[in-house]
């Protein structure tokens, strides 16, 4: 029988039909090198849990990995300690200059923080570990939500979870690749880097707006989300890409945005100190 697809006023949308499914080393790779097909076969033969489920596996996995080198490369792990020695004495040393605490109490703070890196290591990575798997998986529902109601509620119900799991999920593979690329990078230069944004590329203070702004400037960052408003629009069969486009970097941006602001009223509002 044959089969002819809809037609549709989305420009990026084709009348070509997959004769087979993709498999999972399929779709691993075309997320980054065919996405549209990816997505179009996807919404095809249906969307499955395995196609958000395995990619989210996969980049916990290396984010854990990723985690795990900070502490097993001494030349790697001063370098973290030294980054989050100096943001503790950005954050404090206002508070110095208050009269609020004395400096004793900064330098025992990194002190502390030296000495949660050499006692009890293999405990520590096992529940960082736990805390790390636990803390993403809730940041994806919780991602996964606010994208998913907020097109249910601009496009009238025609949105479906299990399409809006796959739209989010399945670019997951991007950011795994990004963590691959992050571990690479410490190897080699033997530093330690959150992201690969502007911001951790020159050391920018994140704790400032415009640090903020350049840590949104991160290529994986924003090639992940510009996959999901791909797979957003073709799985759910929507109009005008590039409304959905600003809509995507729209949410991101914002939220981001919404959450440092509260993060900086708060750290102002309570003693840091406790």
């Amino acid at each position: 029988m044959e089969y002819i697809s809809p037609k549709s006023n989305t420009n990026i949308n084709s009348e070509e039909v997959e004769e087979f499914e993709s498999s999972s080393l399929e779709k691993l790779i075309g997320v980054f090198v065919e996405p549209l097909r990816i997505f179009k076969s996807i919404s095809q033969f249906g969307a499955k849990s395995i196609d958000w489920l395995l990619p989210l596996l996969f980049f916990l996995l290396t984010l854990i990995l990723s985690d795990l080198m900070v502490t097993s490369i001494p030349s790697i792990r001063y370098s973290m300690l030294e980054k989050q020695a100096l943001n503790i004495r950005n954050k404090l040393e206002p508070l110095v200059e208050q009269g609020l605490i004395t400096p004793d109490r900064i330098n025992a703070q990194i002190e502390n923080l030296k000495k949660s890196y050499d006692e009890g290591l293999t405990v520590r990575k096992i529940k960082e570990a736990g805390y790390i798997t636990l803390f993403e998986f809730i940041r994806f529902l919780v991602t996964l939500l606010v994208f998913h109601f907020t097109f249910k509620f601009l496009y009238q119900g025609k949105i479906e979870i299990k399409k809006s799991l796959v739209a989010l999920g399945l670019p997951f593979y991007i950011k795994a690749f990004g963590n691959v690329i992050l571990i690479m990078a410490g190897l080699i230069t033997s530093a330690y880097y959150q992201d690969l944004s502007i911001a951790s590329i020159i050391g920018a203070d994140r704790s400032t707006t415009f640090g903020f702004i350049l840590g949104k400037l991160d290529l994986f960052a924003i090639w992940y989300f510009l996959i999901v408003s791909f797979g957003l629009l073709i799985l759910h069969n929507l109009r005008e890409k590039y409304k959905v486009i600003i809509i995507v970097f729209g949410i991101w941006l914002t939220s981001g945005l919404f959450f440092f602001w509260i993060s900086k009223i708060v750290t102002n509002s309570v003693n840091p100190i406790l």
